[in-house]
């Protein structure tokens, strides 16, 4: 019966942590509310900044472009920074992105981190729950079949 009970609690946790860890059906998402053409800009200035690849900025770039949310920022300038980029001028692409966003403040090299969602931690949580659980059932068990081979 207690094995039946084990069984039955370590399917659960099972269960329960497998949503929190899939991958959605499968299914990409590259539409990100939080990624607007400014944001993307900046991630491609960080990454100018910091030396990295300018394929990486182009791609960056790539996105802006195609965002929904332009709010912030001058999209000729981010056109131009692209195509500069397209011709290896990463110096001129640099200067550009620096002046692309108008009357405002941007801070360059602040990293994106979207938010887990309350679903997903809830489930890994009690996932993890049910798995402490299930490990101190077999310990107990363990223990009351060593008293009983002991008697």
């Amino acid at each position: 019966m207690s094995r039946l009970l084990l069984l039955l609690l370590a399917a659960a946790a099972l269960a329960l942590a497998g949503p929190a860890l899939a991958d959605e059906g499968g299914e990409e998402h590259d539409e990100n509310p939080a990624q607007t053409a400014k944001a993307l800009s900046l991630q491609a200035l960080a990454l100018l900044d910091a030396g990295r690849s300018h394929e990486e900025a182009v791609e960056k770039l790539d996105a802006a472009l195609e965002a929904s949310d332009t709010h912030g920022v001058d999209l000729r300038a981010i056109r131009a920074a692209h195509q500069a980029l397209h011709d290896e001028e990463v110096e001129a692409a640099h200067s550009i992105l620096h002046e692309a966003f108008p009357g405002t403040p941007h801070l360059v090299g602040v990293t994106f981190r979207p938010a887990s969602g309350a679903a997903e931690v809830a489930a890994a949580v009690a996932g993890g729950l049910l798995l402490v659980l299930a490990a101190t059932g077999l310990l107990h068990r363990r223990r009351r079949d060593r008293e009983i081979h002991a008697a």
